[in-house]
């Protein structure tokens, strides 16, 4: 499994990584295939339910909202990160 240097639009391979709040940034094989499931994943559910694959942009939304409630902005701090004995 690889990993590379990223920005925040996902231009990869760069080379050098935006760095964010101090954090360099970066994406690798194994977050972007446990992404790729979960967008298959949630396509189904559209088509399931509104018989269309979901948007970019409610993907996007989706992200954001889903991010929020496992991260919550208040706390800075994670609620369930692997390992963490919050769940």
């Amino acid at each position: 499994m690889g990993w590379w240097s990223t920005n925040r639009e996902g231009i990869s391979l760069l080379s050098e990584s935006e760095v964010v709040d101090g954090v360099e940034m970066v994406w690798g094989d194994g977050p972007a295939d446990i992404l790729a499931d979960a967008i298959v994943a949630i396509d189904k559910e559209f088509i399931d339910e509104w018989g269309r694959p979901a948007t970019t942009d409610e993907l996007i939304a989706g992200m954001r909202f889903t991010y929020g409630t496992v991260w919550p902005e208040e706390s800075g701090e994670p609620l369930n990160r692997a390992g963490s004995d919050s769940a």
